[in-house]
């Protein structure tokens, strides 16, 4: 799971410069849905728990990761702020910090610089401000827009059974489908 982890973030952070042909082929296009606006983005400032993680590969039976995936959100001005993620695992005995400049376009709709320089577009489906966030990650490949990933985060850990009912709803209702993914899930924390 640690290595499929490290992958994940790698290859969707831009780290990894090599690919296979196939990989590129089964990226599926970024979905097309309106992001929520009537939220304050003063208030998702702070703490936050990855709990959830939705990646376009053919699903296999969840996992549960051992690591923890915290984040951080500060202010830099009105139209700026950085998210800064901590990941760490006793059981591995590593840790890691990425740091990610984010320039607000619209209170749902956010510009990230990834650690090369990249630009990825973030589009929140479902926000709430002290409960959890719905947020899709999509890139650029050969000049069209991909989906890279759905994140849940949440401010309380571990996320309840009906938690995770309503947040697939919320998801299936903007037309993801969480039954064609590879859904990762962090319940330690």
């Amino acid at each position: 799971m640690l290595k499929q982890l490290a992958l994940v973030f790698s290859l969707h952070l831009g780290i990894l410069v090599t690919a296979t042909p196939n990989f590129y082929s089964t990226m599926k296009t970024c979905p097309s849905f309106k992001s929520q606006s009537n939220f304050n983005i003063n208030k998702i400032m702070g703490e936050w728990n990855l709990a959830m993680l939705f990646i376009d590969e053919p699903p296999e039976e969840h996992e549960d990761d051992s690591s923890c995936i915290k984040g951080n959100f500060k202010k830099i001005n009105s139209t700026t702020f950085k998210q800064m993620w901590y990941i760490t695992s006793s059981q591995y005995g590593y840790g890691a910090i990425i740091d990610l400049p984010t320039i607000i376009t619209h209170s749902g709709d956010w510009t990230v610089t990834d650690p090369l320089g990249g630009h990825l577009q973030v589009k929140i489906s479902n926000a709430i401000p002290d409960a959890h966030m719905l947020m899709t990650v999509c890139g650029t490949q050969h000049g069209k827009s991909v989906h890279l990933w759905t994140a849940v985060v949440t401010r309380k850990t571990p996320i309840t059974q009906i938690d995770f009912l309503e947040l697939s709803a919320k998801l299936m209702s903007q037309g993801f489908n969480i039954n064609d993914n590879k859904m990762i899930m962090w319940n330690k924390c």
